[in-house]
């Protein structure tokens, strides 16, 4: 699913870019993000953060979710839902990520109210479920994954502590 070394920096197609960030969809083919793509503009805080929780998103998987896979697709749900608690964890307590540090959480909320609208609708699911095809583990690619799963994954964090 996700690519050790797909997090770049450089060159695509001969043009310097300031950032350029794959797309973590199942694909076979590489993708890039156009909204992570700051060609001759000079980026916003709130661009830079995304790019920065996207990164660490990615980066988190690399310690749990690539390099030790999961089994089949029913813990895929868990899995994006520690990546994303974990990036907004990490930006949250590094030093060199400083200027996000008050707009981290309040960012966070955006993803648990995208959990919460998703999950308020008829075709929501648990965070971890049992599917028979990959085309079905797809759709799980939601807010339940990236919104739901992270806010209750904090509130565990916030209860049992570090």
């Amino acid at each position: 699913m996700d690519s050790v070394g797909c997090l770049t920096t450089g060159q695509f197609d001969g043009q310097e870019l300031d950032f350029v960030h794959t797309n973590s969809a199942p694909s076979p083919t590489i993708t890039y993000n156009e909204s992570y793509i700051f060609a001759c503009e000079s980026p916003t805080l709130a661009k830079r953060l995304r790019f920065a929780i996207s990164n660490l998103h990615e980066l988190a998987h690399m310690w749990f979710g690539t390099l030790v896979a999961v089994s089949w697709w029913n813990e895929l749900g868990l899995n994006e839902s520690v990546a994303t608690f974990v990036a907004f964890l990490a930006m949250s307590r590094s030093a060199k990520l400083e200027e996000f540090h008050s707009t981290c959480w309040v960012t966070f909320l955006e993803y648990k109210f995208w959990g919460v609208a998703k999950d308020s609708l008829s075709s929501t699911h648990s965070i971890c479920c049992s599917h028979v095809s990959a085309e079905r583990a797809g759709s799980l690619y939601d807010g339940i994954s990236y919104g739901k799963g992270p806010s209750f994954i904090k509130q565990l964090y916030n209860l049992l502590g570090e």
